[in-house]
């Protein structure tokens, strides 16, 4: 699972704020059409249809590092209020939507954005502008994604009943975590989305968020392959692991020793099973593999408390190196990667005409609503680490108008079942705090 969502509420602030570094700024080429050539560990963001009019209208700069003082900004925004002037924030002139101030409104919605675990490591064993570099490419790829479902999918309903769903720009803060909660490497973005928006026509209102659930899927992929394209211009090599991927030359085993939350929650699931069914049948086959469902339960059930004061990265590697050293692995093997990368994205690859130019091909499924969703994770599935999320995007769209059915020109076939499943995990519930990474 590369992305998961929740709704949360009002209050849970602080849980994202825990980590924030305020004295580091990332380079980020502009490779993603952000207006931003800078992001931070934490930053600002404003994306969709007139975007420049909603960032003028809420006084929010995308990419602009979000600090300890945006706090009472944010808790703002999250309450249906307008930010500019928090303290007065309470006055009716300043609501965006109409229960602003209500404990029961959706706050915001949270798109958490998880590196695959080599790459993790891969950070974690790296030299500063070796991390550096890496966080970049991490913060790209979300804004990839945040982007897309803010072109594609951001509408806030209006009118009598809501029966108008009008188009809208939407702000957010993308907030860069280090770790998971058993305190192993684990690169994750929140994306969190404010539910108040700014309305092409200038009005304000709460975010509808069918169609963004219908392209998370799509956003999701994209985020993926950015993310290898990002990395394979650094020089490493990437390699395909089903439908995702991983980084090539980075030991399994020690991915699995900084795995301690996915380990545990494996154990715990299992042994739900082998309780459920009696453990062996009578021909010694043991329970199926746990289901997605019933992992993310796990995950609640096994969550520890969340840490109220982040470790610094001086006690983060203390604690990491001891692993790392077992494995012979560090700063030294990380170069060796990049000197033995087999392929490196070039000058030109990804464009349409290369796209184009595949020779297998492959016949989508009949689809109604999401068949532009299925078919952009399809081809990000495919160019994964060869081309940029915004030449596989501009393809998919240029191709759009082919009749359902029709053949695309790809490199080899994907099964059709569930690709958007493969992305994503969301609840419909509405809880204090998002669930761990």
């Amino acid at each position: 699972m590369t992305a998961s969502y929740r709704k949360i509420r009002s209050g849970s602030s602080s849980y994202y704020t825990t980590e924030l570094i305020e004295d580091r700024v990332v380079d980020m080429p502009e490779r993603v059409g952000h207006s931003v050539s800078a992001m931070t560990a934490s930053s600002w963001i404003v994306a969709g249809r007139r975007r420049e009019q909603a960032s003028k209208a809420l006084g929010i700069e995308p990419g602009a590092m979000f600090v300890s003082a945006d706090v009472s900004r944010m808790e703002a925004l999250m309450g249906g209020w307008h930010p500019i002037d928090a303290a007065q924030a309470c006055d009716s002139s300043r609501r965006l939507v109409r229960n602003a101030g209500s404990m029961r409104r959706v706050a915001l919605h949270d798109f958490t954005l998880s590196a695959p675990k080599s790459v993790s490591v891969l950070w974690a064993a790296s030299d500063g502008p070796t991390r550096s570099a890496i966080e970049a490419c991490q913060t790209e790829a979300a804004v990839v994604f945040v982007n897309t479902l803010a072109e594609h999918a951001a509408y806030s309903r209006q009118g009598r009943a809501g029966i108008h769903k009008t188009p809208c720009a939407v702000a957010g803060v993308l907030f860069n975590h280090r770790t998971s909660r058993a305190d192993d490497p684990q690169l994750h973005t929140h994306c969190t989305v404010f539910n108040a928006c700014i309305r092409v026509d200038g009005t304000t209102g709460a975010l509808e968020t069918l169609q963004m659930m219908q392209w998370m899927g799509a956003g999701a992929s994209l985020y993926h392959a950015q993310l290898a394209y990002g990395l394979a211009s650094l020089g490493f090599s990437i390699k395909r692991a089903g439908r995702l991927f991983e980084v090539a030359g980075v030991p399994q085993g020690l991915c699995r020793a900084f795995s301690q939350r996915r380990t545990r929650m494996a154990r715990v699931a299992m042994d739900d099973l082998h309780q459920i069914r009696g453990g062996l049948d009578q021909s010694g086959t043991p329970p199926d593999a746990p289901s997605r469902r019933h992992m993310a339960a796990v995950a609640l059930k096994t969550r520890p408390p969340k840490r109220q004061t982040a470790m610094t990265q001086p006690e983060l590697d203390r604690i990491w190196r001891p692993k790392l050293q077992a494995w012979q692995w560090g700063q030294k093997q990380v170069k060796l990667l990049t000197s033995m990368a087999i392929t490196k994205p070039g000058p030109g690859l990804g464009t349409s005409a290369n796209l184009k130019a595949r020779p297998e091909s492959y016949t989508l499924p009949p689809r109604s609503m999401d068949s532009l969703p299925h078919r952009v994770v399809t081809n990000a599935v495919r160019y994964m680490g060869e081309a940029s999320a915004h030449d596989i995007l501009s393809w998919t769209l240029a191709n759009k108008n082919q009749g359902l059915g029709s053949k695309l020109v790809l490199p080899g076939p994907v099964e059709s079942k569930s690709l958007q499943e493969t992305f994503t995990d969301h609840t419909d519930e509405q809880v204090a705090i998002p669930s761990a990474t």
